[in-house]
């Protein structure tokens, strides 16, 4: 009568063997029976990369104002026409546009520029249509004169530099040009009563859209 023995054989990487013995009278057969086992695949998710996190107006204009090696810039200019900015650099001045994501320049929109150095700007809703306008001033001392500023607004969404009427005339700057914040009042340099010159307080005529000396209306 024949007899069966199985003898593990010991194996690696998923392949086994197992000696079969046969006993038949007295005859002992060895069969080696090779197993394979299937390796257990392993699968690593795969890597999201992190969401980009849009710049916001204001954080976008800190980064350019940096980057681009601005002295000073200005506030944003909110309103129904859009969003905008004005950068002071060395020496000359830059008027930039915010497109969802990214600012424009549209320095074209400044016409020439000054011919003395751009100093700082003031924001501030000068002519009262509820969006701030850029006072900019100017080293008119540097040539010999004396340092001036021009207030540049939006009017019916198109943006220039404001006129100034005085008692010499109509003009787009004004010496001494400057915002009193404690006052809230826009004031230049012109002729007081007594011909001595002083700072004048400046209003500003919103149907003709212009700035004046209160004694040049």
């Amino acid at each position: 009568m024949a007899g069966l023995a199985f003898t593990a054989c010991g194996g690696s990487g998923g392949v086994s063997d197992a000696a079969v013995t046969s006993t038949t009278s007295g005859l002992s057969v060895t069969t080696v029976v090779s197993t394979t086992t299937e390796p257990v695949a392993t699968t690593n998710p795969p890597t999201t990369p992190p969401p980009t996190v849009a710049l916001t107006a204001q954080e976008a204009l800190d980064q350019m104002a940096s980057t681009r090696g601005a002295i000073d810039y200005s506030r944003l200019s909110e309103g129904p026409c859009g969003t905008f900015s004005l950068l002071v650099l060395r020496d000359h001045i830059e008027f930039y546009e915010w497109s969802d994501s990214a600012w424009l320049d549209i320095s074209s929109s400044l016409g020439p520029d000054a011919e003395a150095r751009p100093l700082s700007v003031t924001s501030n809703d000068y002519t009262l249509d509820g969006a701030r306008d850029f006072l900019v001033s100017y080293d008119g001392a540097s040539l010999g004169g004396h340092n001036y500023g021009g207030i540049f607004s939006a009017y019916k969404c198109v943006w220039g530099w404001t006129d100034i009427v005085s008692d010499d005339g109509v003009s787009q700057t004004a010496d001494g040009l400057y915002y009193d914040k404690a006052s809230d009042e826009l004031l230049a340099t012109g002729f007081l009563p007594d011909g001595n010159h002083g700072s004048i307080v400046l209003n500003f005529d919103r149907y003709s859209n212009y700035f004046y000396f209160e004694s040049a209306k």
